[in-house]
């Protein structure tokens, strides 16, 4: 039998080699990718679910993003209350120091080498401190500081 070439067999058979060859590349696309569909379009009625799920997804990375900018800031504030601490407390001590060679002067004598040290190092102990505290007050984050 021979086949007689016409208009209808040649759009049938253009037809279905289209639709083969748009099979092989959905198959194709879904084997290289990993994904069912291209668009929410082959989903059906099931897209609206994968968008809300999908904006979970963004609010909460969003929420992750945020919490460690706000664990490194309360990690940056943590190590400047203790330069603090610490610088305070230096600062105490070396006052105390000062304040027992410094009793004598209530007493009215002279103020003798040993006192006028004393003095000169407690205010670059305060100066010192201030700097420290001004330097660590100062500190920014992310582009923001910590305590302005």
């Amino acid at each position: 039998m021979v086949r007689v070439p016409t208009y209808a067999n040649y759009m049938n058979l253009l037809s279905s080699s289209m639709k083969t060859k748009a099979q092989i590349n959905e198959y194709s696309y879904q084997a290289t990718t990993g994904i069912k569909y291209a668009n929410y379009a082959g989903y059906g009625m099931s897209a609206s679910n994968i968008v809300n799920m999908e904006a979970s997804l963004s609010v909460t990375q969003n929420f992750m993003n945020n919490n460690t900018v706000l664990n490194t800031t309360v990690t940056a504030m943590s190590t400047v209350m203790e330069n603090i601490e610490s610088s305070v407390s230096s600062f105490k001590s070396q006052l105390n120091n000062s304040l027992s060679l410094l009793s004598d002067l209530r007493n009215g004598e002279q103020l003798g080498t040993e006192a006028a040290a004393a003095i000169s190092e407690l205010q670059t102990v305060a100066f010192s401190a201030m700097s420290l505290l001004s330097d660590s007050l100062n500190q920014s984050v992310a582009g923001k500081y910590i305590f302005g």
